[in-house]
């Protein structure tokens, strides 16, 4: 059951990471001394009820309390975030913010508070921790991590915004709305563009040769 949810969250967050380019972030750090939690500190916290799974050799997932204090906000969610970071492997948490706009709580199922990784001040796409909480039962928690370690991306993009719009334009034979977003997808620069006028409606597009990474198009029942 503990893996039904943690599945269906991790497919509303890529739906809302995919589909919602336009989000706001707040970070909410409170003053004060994080504990760190080893895998020691798991175990014992958990006793028998603790699972974990691995990628690569780095941990994926945690289904298990995660601090020495129940997860009752985003606050707590982001205590027990940077008690967790290292085991995590994660070398620098100041690459990773709060997402106001994916997270919520609901006081009748699950509470998710999500950690965007950033590189550079870029965002990453796919690239997050992911808390899960059961308010009525906050002993139950289960922790996603799609941390990605490693990067040296080259932040300066070799198509500007307005080629790369033109690119667009004339590819798509359509305009493109507001102003294109630059991002890291497949471990690479790219352009985040939202297109009026034509079925393809947001593309991502390299920043460095123009490849069109993805397209979201419109679905017409």
């Amino acid at each position: 059951m503990k893996k039904f949810f943690l599945i269906l969250s991790a497919l509303i967050m890529i739906v809302s990471v995919v589909s919602c380019k336009k989000e706001e972030y707040s970070v909410s750090e409170p003053d004060t001394d994080y504990t760190i939690i080893t895998m020691d500190d798991l175990k014992a916290i958990n006793g028998d009820n603790l699972e974990i799974e691995y990628d690569f050799g780095r941990i994926e997932t945690i289904d298990g309390e995660i601090a020495y204090f129940p997860v009752t906000d985003k606050d707590k969610a982001y205590e027990a975030f940077m008690g967790i970071a290292e085991l995590l492997g994660i070398e620098n948490t100041e690459d990773f913010v709060y997402n106001e706009t994916a997270s919520h709580e609901n006081p009748n199922g699950l509470n998710d508070y999500y950690f965007q990784q950033y590189y550079k001040g870029i965002k990453i796409y796919g690239a997050y921790v992911q808390i899960i909480v059961n308010p009525q039962h906050t002993e139950w928690t289960s922790t996603y991590s799609s941390y990605i370690p490693n990067l040296d991306i080259d932040t300066e993009p070799k198509i500007s915004e307005e080629e790369a719009i033109k690119r667009a334009e004339s590819k798509y034979n359509t305009t493109v709305s507001g102003n294109p977003e630059l991002v890291i997808s497949d471990r690479v620069l790219a352009w985040d563009m939202d297109l009026s006028g034509s079925d393809t409606y947001r593309i991502i597009m390299r920043a460095d040769n123009g490849t069109i990474l993805y397209e979201e198009e419109t679905i017409i029942d």
